[in-house]
């Protein structure tokens, strides 16, 4: 049970998000924040709720930059919600939301190479992918409901919203009655580059957890 939010609120442009300063006024501090010699910040270029967002960005250096949390949630049926805003697709399928029982790997979602968002659940089973991209250069959201399970009783279900505050999704893409790897409690949650690449850029706003939905 439970639930953990971010709006990145509570920074200042430019300044490196740490586990120090994550909390506050932005909401749920982060447990880890992995730079791994690229960037993690806070930033006004573009935000969707409020002044500021959280700018993950690699470069010439390649790197997989990550902010996590690993408590403050519990369950084996979690939500994520987060809006997403990119101004290039990657140039090799990245993945950049993840849920984990401890190490073993049960859901991520990543963004391909033409901009689409495919589910991937267990340590690497490709899932369904979305016929809509994300738009350049606009704010989507992104919502996630995953179940764990070893036998058939799992599901990894995302609502992507073209309209970041439409209450009703573009597209559903949806994989039922699988198995994610483990059937335990899922934590943590990663949010940034998680496979390693160079020179690409995502930012997050408004990201929360919940056991609840």
């Amino acid at each position: 049970m439970g639930t953990v939010t971010n709006s990145f609120e509570g920074g200042t442009n430019g300044t490196t998000v740490t586990t120090g300063n994550s909390g506050g006024a932005s909401g749920t501090a982060f447990n880890t924040v992995t730079l791994d010699s690229n960037t993690i910040a806070y930033d006004s270029t573009v935000a969707q709720k409020g002044a500021l967002s959280l700018k993950i960005s690699v470069g010439a250096v390649s790197g997989s930059p990550i902010v996590l949390w690993n408590s403050g949630f519990t369950g084996t049926t979690m939500y994520w919600r987060t809006y997403v805003y990119i101004t290039a697709n990657p140039a090799s399928n990245q993945n950049v939301l993840r849920f984990r029982v401890g190490t073993t790997i049960v859901g991520t979602l990543r963004i391909n190479t033409t901009g689409r968002i495919q589910q991937m659940y267990g340590t690497g089973t490709a899932g369904a992918t979305s016929t809509n991209a994300i738009p350049l250069s606009t704010w989507v959201r992104i919502e996630t409901v995953i179940t764990t399970s070893t036998t058939t009783t799992g599901q990894m279900v995302t609502r992507l919203y073209l309209t970041a505050d439409s209450t009703t999704p573009t597209e559903t893409v949806s994989n039922t009655g699988i198995s994610t790897g483990s059937a335990g409690s899922i934590t943590p949650f990663l949010a940034g580059v998680v496979s390693s690449t160079t020179n690409w850029s995502i930012w997050f706003d408004d990201m929360a957890v919940s056991s609840s939905g």
